[in-house]
């Protein structure tokens, strides 16, 4: 890991393109805000 390099906020975090970007940074040492809905 290379430490924080920030927070980013992704909207839609359970669809499957923004799992797929949320991974991958965490990977890249970013830390992840996201958001979801209650459905």
């Amino acid at each position: 890991m290379e430490g924080n390099r920030g927070t980013v906020c992704v909207t839609g975090g359970t669809g499957f393109i923004a799992s797929w970007l949320i991974m991958r940074l965490l990977e890249h040492g970013y830390s992840v805000r996201t958001t979801v809905r209650p459905d």
